[in-house]
């Protein structure tokens, strides 16, 4: 493997107050403290990816359930994901 991410758990729920948000969040932190202390890369998809999502759409455009991805929910996954791979997006 040339690289290794860990990445964050998310939530799909705009409302930071939601006691599974807030569950989410909190081990996204935990997962964030182990890719540290392993010297792995991290990628936040609940703050790079979904949280900046949901301003733009309703959660439920994103994730019927809150927690798996519809087809919008995965391209967003793989653009975070590649542009963390330095992939270079041609407009």
């Amino acid at each position: 493997a040339k690289k290794i991410f860990l990445l964050s758990p998310f939530y799909i729920q705009s409302e930071k107050g939601d006691p599974m948000r807030k569950m989410m969040d909190h081990y996204g932190t935990l997962t964030k403290s182990v890719a540290q202390s392993c010297n792995i890369s991290f990628i936040d998809l609940q703050k790079q990816t979904f949280d900046p999502l949901m301003q733009g759409l309703d959660d439920i455009e994103i994730a019927q359930d809150r927690i798996h991805p519809s087809s919008v929910g995965h391209m967003a996954i793989a653009r975070t994901i590649l542009t963390h791979l330095d992939y270079k997006w041609d407009n």
